[in-house]
């Protein structure tokens, strides 16, 4: 079977400078900012956003989840002064909960890691998020409702020190299709 957009639900977390959800559209974005920019926390960030489905089935199964992403990223680092550093960090990331327990251990991939102790660096690009990274596979019980999410993850972090610092980071995807084998036991 496969699932194309809409999609059952929307979801975040964290302290994200900015966050963007579609299940309708299938499309997820968060961005993080953690320094002396305009706007940004003095505090390390963590964030996530992303778009769940539903799945339900009359008997037991196993099941295996694989989703088609297209992914981009943005970040940039910089600091300046002595013992200044800032970080950035962001990906995709998977998992199945059923009864707010995770039935299959949550699956992320790292799609740009970057620190800085002096100067600036930044970059981006676009890809396709790796399926083997992000495939879930569980069993299901029949009758029962498993919620599997997919999303955008992002870590920022600075340290001033005498100076000044900025972690800048932003992840989207945009999940075309999701396709859901089941396997009866």
């Amino acid at each position: 079977m496969s699932q194309i957009p809409p999609y059952d639900l929307e979801w975040k977390w964290g302290n994200a400078f900015e966050v963007s959800t579609s299940a309708v559209g299938g499309r997820f974005m968060v961005k993080g900012a953690s320094g002396d920019a305009k706007g940004a926390t003095n505090d390390p960030v963590a964030a996530a956003a992303g778009i769940g489905l539903v799945l339900m089935s009359t008997v037991a199964t196993h099941v295996t989840v694989r989703p088609y992403i297209d992914m981009s990223w943005q970040y940039i680092v910089e600091a300046a002064g002595w013992m200044g550093n800032a970080a950035a960090r962001g990906g995709i990331d998977a998992a199945a909960v059923l009864d707010d327990k995770f039935v299959a251990g949550t699956r992320r991939t790292t799609e740009f890691s970057a620190s800085r102790g002096s100067g600036r660096h930044g970059a981006d690009g676009v890809g396709v998020a790796w399926v083997p990274d992000i495939e879930l596979s569980f069993g299901m019980a029949a009758g029962r409702f498993y919620i599997v999410n997919f999303g955008a993850w992002v870590e920022c972090e600075n340290t001033s020190g005498f100076g000044a610092a900025n972690g800048m980071c932003r992840m989207e995807g945009l999940v075309r299709f999701i396709v859901v084998e089941k396997t009866l036991f």
